[in-house]
């Protein structure tokens, strides 16, 4: 009998050692989880704050999903509406370089037609002198057709916006 005590007290402290072990391994198992429901608290309370600079709206951990898809489609919808400013301003600044070029164009046009219509004066001017020095009728008439012809070659210039 005295060895059927020892060998029940030796189960008996194999099973109470087990039990003292599984209970420690879960207690640790427990704290364990706590310290990550610890950290997982915090990280989403980082979030709804995240959420709440954002939007200026304060949200709770079950309204934070659908708060995170509206940001999402507020940011899809603000680079939508940057890529379209991006484009428009794209587009004007190609309309204005574009008006430039046509700019020196038109410069270059006015400053040849201006240079032209100074050397038509002058030569104008040159054939009245002539025509009034004129010791013929036939020099006059034919300084006199010169005139006219600048005078001509003037008005062309001056009907083209000169």
């Amino acid at each position: 009998m005295i060895g059927a005590i020892g060998a029940i007290t030796g189960v008996q402290c194999t099973v109470g050692l087990g039990l003292v072990a599984a209970l420690a391994i879960a207690s640790g198992w427990g704290a364990r989880v706590d310290h990550l429901r610890g950290r997982y608290t915090d990280q989403l309370g980082l979030v709804t704050a995240s959420i709440e600079k954002v939007t200026g709206r304060a949200t709770t951990a079950a309204g934070a999903p659908i708060a995170i898809e509206a940001v999402g489609i507020l940011r899809d919808r603000y680079r939508q509406e940057r890529e379209a400013a991006r484009s428009m301003v794209e587009l004007q600044a190609m309309s204005i370089r574009a008006l430039a070029a046509e700019s020196a164009r038109q410069a270059a046009i006015g400053a040849q037609n201006r240079r032209l219509a100074e050397a038509t004066m002058r030569e104008r001017d040159a054939w009245i002198e002539r025509a009034e020095a004129a010791e013929t009728r036939t020099a006059r008439a034919s300084a006199e057709t010169e005139v006219a012809e600048c005078e001509r070659v003037l008005d062309a210039l001056y009907a083209d916006g000169f």
